[in-house]
């Protein structure tokens, strides 16, 4: 009688080759692009019906916390049931610029990737600003000089909440 082992099924997010599960057959185990495997890539079943090595599983890949924004709320897409404090494959993050900031640059949304970097750059948030104040005929204004940014190109702008006094 020929010894047989338990079906080795493919784990989740994973592939297995080799289907027989007669004595001596070999079953080899991968795990799909973005998940990192643990246990025995190759499992044999031998003569004790029950296959050599341990239980192989795929687990998603990690991204290190991109860290803060300043001036920003973030929010995550936590899917990982095995570990909430790590940011995993395909998980994402939120930046909302807090009130009077806009985004200057980066994404506001970045993905944890395959190869566990995030997607775009890290989002900027800067004060807005406002134009210049409204001309009033027979009248001048003037703009208090904590509410003013000088840009690079000598320009210069009022901040949000800026009070324009006539």
């Amino acid at each position: 009688m020929i010894k047989t082992c338990d079906i080795q099924p493919a784990p989740a997010h994973g592939r297995r080759t080799g289907n027989a599960n007669t004595y001596g057959s070999i079953a080899h185990f991968t795990c799909m692009v973005g998940y990192n495997a643990k246990g025995s890539k190759t499992r044999t079943c031998k003569a004790d019906g029950k296959f050599s090595g341990e239980d192989f599983r795929c687990f998603p890949v990690a991204c290190k916390d991109p860290g803060a924004v300043e001036n920003s709320a973030r929010a995550a897409t936590d899917t990982n049931k095995d570990d909430k404090d790590k940011l995993t494959f395909k998980e994402k993050i939120t930046w909302t610029c807090d009130l009077g900031y806009e985004m200057a640059s980066g994404e506001a949304t970045r993905t944890c990737g395959a190869d566990g970097t995030w997607s775009g750059a890290k989002p900027v948030c800067r004060k807005q600003t406002c134009g210049a104040p409204q001309t009033v005929r027979f009248a001048t204004n003037a703009v208090a000089e904590k509410d003013n940014k000088d840009t690079e190109d000598g320009k210069r702008l009022n901040l949000v909440g800026a009070v324009a006094t006539y």
